[in-house]
Order: structure tokens, then C-alpha cells, then sequence
């Protein structure tokens, strides 16, 4: 069975929302990005792509992605992997391949990704 709502009442309850700040877009993007620094980074390519798919809009989504830094988001991204890769000893074409691809499935662009496995590389396998 569907339930139908006036549209005052709808208009009161979303009134309610934005009053109490739980219907805010920019809040919610900025803390949607933050927990994916902080959890499982992402390039901002995928995180474009996830906060369109949860239907923000595309100024809201560009200006929450101003501050971002991917280079250490890529770098915390690739890391456990990339001491993994070290640990069992593999060469520098496995490793390269390896984490490339991992940062490349996570949204972060090549450029980044080259310089990423390179300075992981040197920081964990230093000769």
C-alpha cells in the first residue's frame, strides 16, 4: 500500500530538515570525502562519481573537492599493499604493476599513480 503526504506536509518537513542542518549538501559532501581520507582513500574521479550517485549536484561536488590532496591520499591508499608487496620480496615490475592497478581502481589518475609507486617504492625498498 502506498502512503500519500500533502504538500504542506511535505513542505513543513523539509522546512523541519533544513532548519536542523540534516538536509545540507556541502555538509554532506565534506564529510563523505573525509571519511574516505581517512578509511579507504579515493581519487577524486571516483569520489565525483559516488557523490553524483547519491545525488549531489555538480557545484557542490567540485567546491568540497577543492582542498583535497590526492598525492597523500594515493600514497595512504597504496601503502598496505605496497608493504605487503616489499615483505614478500617481488620485483619492482610486480610491484609497479600491482599498485598501479589498486590506486587506478580507486579513481586516482595515471600521473599520480606513476609518481605514487615510484616514491613507494624508494621509501620502502631504499638500496
Amino acid at each position: 500500500m502506498e502512503r500519500r503526504f500533502t504538500s504542506e506536509t511535505v513542505d513543513k518537513t523539509i522546512d523541519y530538515l533544513l532548519d536542523h542542518k540534516l538536509l545540507d549538501d556541502e555538509a554532506f559532501s565534506g564529510q563523505w570525502i573525509s571519511s574516505r581520507e581517512r578509511r579507504r582513500p579515493k581519487g577524486s574521479r571516483a569520489l565525483k562519481q559516488e557523490l553524483r550517485q547519491l545525488g549531489v549536484d555538480q557545484t557542490t561536488i567540485e567546491d568540497a573537492l577543492e582542498g583535497i590532496d590526492e598525492a597523500t591520499n594515493a600514497g595512504n591508499a597504496g601503502r598496505k599493499l605496497a608493504v605487503r608487496l616489499v615483505n614478500q620480496d617481488c620485483s619492482f615490475e610486480e610491484f609497479r604493476k600491482k599498485v598501479a592497478a589498486h590506486l587506478q581502481r580507486r579513481g586516482f589518475a595515471y600521473g599520480l599513480i606513476s609518481e605514487t609507486v615510484n616514491r613507494l617504492w624508494s621509501e620502502l625498498k631504499p638500496d
